[in-house]
């Protein structure tokens, strides 16, 4: 009965007066729900992406002067041995940052870690907006349900049988 009050109040409020209104209301929350997961998956997809960028950014300017050191070095053997981890990343990092460059350019890392701070607060936005449809998805869900079950024809009960002690 309690569930039956809940879904008046629901369909009441949202003004709802038939079946195919309220598939038509599910269909779109829906549709809601999916646009704000995939917008969502979107801007955590650049938000991952601006981190590794932002690292190689670091990790480049970091070691470019223990590289530039390595270059000019006339006994590079010996330099590299003492070296090598900070070589081999710094390499690393100019190969990836050689394929985002703009223009020639390294992106400035004052850009990125602004860019890396307003994806944050879009994801949390979203985050607020993937949550609420995904609320509002899981109620209309549940009116749903108990509609079906309200309009569904009852059916013909069996006979309750005794179940003897022995």
């Amino acid at each position: 009965m309690k569930q039956a009050s809940k879904t008046l109040n629901f369909l009441t409020e949202n003004k709802i007066t038939s079946y195919d209104e309220l598939k038509s209301r599910i269909e779109e929350k829906y549709k809601a729900f999916d646009t704000t997961s995939d917008k969502l998956k979107s801007v955590e997809k650049n938000l991952s992406d601006t981190n590794i960028l932002r690292k190689h950014i670091s990790t480049y300017q970091s070691l470019k002067p223990i590289y530039d050191k390595y270059k000019k070095s006339k006994n590079k053997s010996d330099f590299e041995n003492r070296h090598r981890r900070e070589i081999i990343l710094f390499e690393a990092s100019y190969k990836y940052l050689s394929d985002v460059q703009i223009n020639g350019k390294l992106p400035a890392l004052d850009k990125v870690n602004t860019d890396r701070i307003n994806l944050e607060e879009q994801k949390q936005k979203l985050y607020a907006d993937y949550r609420k449809a995904k609320k509002e998805l899981s109620e209309i869900d549940i009116i749903k349900s108990n509609i079906d079950t309200m309009l569904k024809t009852p059916q013909r009960n069996e006979p309750i049988r005794e179940q003897e002690l022995e």
